[in-house]
Formats: C-alpha cells, sequence, structure tokens
C-alpha cells in the first residue's frame, strides 16, 4: 500500500466480513497498520546478526591458527633441545 507521503510500504491489513441476521455479507470492516518500521528492525536485526557470525567465524579461523601456530612452536622447542641433547658437550665448546 502507498502511505501518506505516496511512498510505497508494508502495511498489516485485517478485514472481517459484516453479516446481517441471515448470514449475508454487506460490509467489510478492517485496519490497516504500517509496519515499515518493524520491517527496518528486521533488517537490523538480520544485517547485526550476519556481521556477528562474520565476526565469530573469523575468531575461530585466526583461534585454529594460534593454535597450530603454537603446536609448531612447542614442537620446534622440543626438536631443538633433543638435538642440543644428542651433540656432546665438547663438540659445542
Amino acid at each position: 500500500m502507498r502511505g501518506k507521503d505516496g511512498q510505497y510500504r508494508p502495511f498489516l491489513t485485517r478485514a472481517v466480513p459484516l453479516r446481517n441476521s441471515a448470514g449475508a455479507v454487506y460490509g467489510w470492516i478492517g485496519t490497516h497498520i504500517d509496519i515499515s518500521e518493524r520491517k527496518r528492525g528486521e533488517q537490523e536485526i538480520r544485517s547485526a546478526r550476519d556481521a556477528a557470525e562474520g565476526a565469530l567465524r573469523n575468531l575461530r579461523e585466526t583461534q585454529n591458527s594460534l593454535i597450530e601456530t603454537e603446536k609448531l612452536a612447542a614442537l620446534g622447542r622440543l626438536v631443538a633441545g633433543v638435538r642440543m641433547r644428542s651433540i656432546p658437550r665438547w663438540a659445542t665448546a
């Protein structure tokens, strides 16, 4: 529907028939509620949710990368320690 300003907007429309004693419809009564603010709010919520999900994915990827880096660093320290112990002391002096 078109709003008072001439712009098309989403409206929630409800209508019920008016019936006489015989059950015949002689008119209708209804309401039209402008729900453009609600729709705008829903879109903002969807956008915020998408941004939060993207940030969470990025955080998880970074965390996994840091875990792998720490594993490699620990392995490097272990290998360096084993290598230093296997070299005789007289050879390093």
